[in-house]
């Protein structure tokens, strides 16, 4: 008796191919692209802290009557910049590394300011009086017109005045001392250098000045 077989062939399971994104998407949804995306940049405003109130003693410490009025006019936030200016400008000044024109700088800045501590003065009048630099005892003799509350910038200003061997910086220093010329010695200076500066061009701008109205020192505007 023959036996018959059965032979049953099977068809291999297919093996699944990696599938695009596409492929797995629901209808209608967006699919994300594989390009990388430019990240999104955000920007944070950090507000400022709030600057702490300026003591009125460092005021009086570093600011004359007409730099103090300014600086209190000003907002919160730009008297914390003025003070901060002002600090920088101090350190530059008492910085005995710098020389003459950087040192002229801070103090010229300083003084447009209205900040003149006794400190300040003190090393300007200094510098005023020993500086080799004509272009620096000139600028420094400007600087300090209209800021005379302090006596050692009078006193350097007089010694510019009758000493200086260029003419320019002898005639500022007089134009700086004009509004003084109330006080006798003060006049008596000028009057004595309008008598006997080597330069006519000097001597007649002292002459001229000489003969302004003079205010009483009651009155005299700073």
């Amino acid at each position: 008796m023959v036996g018959l077989g059965l032979v049953i062939w099977l068809r291999p399971t297919a093996v699944p191919q990696e599938l695009s994104p596409k492929a797995h998407a629901t209808p209608g949804a967006v699919v994300p692209s594989s390009t990388p995306e430019t990240p999104l940049r955000v920007q944070v405003t950090t507000s400022r802290p709030r600057p702490r109130p300026v003591d009125p003693k460092d005021l009086d410490l570093r600011y004359d009557a007409r730099g103090r009025k300014h600086f209190e006019a000003l907002r919160p936030e730009q008297q914390a910049d003025e003070m901060a200016e002002t600090l920088r400008d101090e350190a530059k000044a008492l910085d005995l590394s710098l020389n003459d024109v950087q040192r002229c700088r801070a103090f010229e800045s300083l003084a447009h300011r209205g900040a003149i501590s006794p400190t300040i003065a003190s090393s300007l009048a200094q510098l005023l009086q020993s500086s080799p630099h004509a272009a620096v005892r000139e600028t420094l003799s400007t600087a300090v017109k209209g800021r005379l509350d302090q006596v050692v910038l009078v006193e350097a200003l007089l010694g510019r005045l009758l000493a200086d061997p260029q003419e320019m910086v002898r005639k500022r220093a007089a134009q700086s001392l004009e509004e003084r010329l109330d006080d006798p010695r003060i006049r008596g200076a000028v009057e004595r250098a309008s008598a006997s500066d080597s330069s006519p061009f000097v001597q007649d701008a002292l002459r001229r000045m000489l003969q302004k109205e003079v205010q009483p020192s009651g009155t005299r505007k700073f």
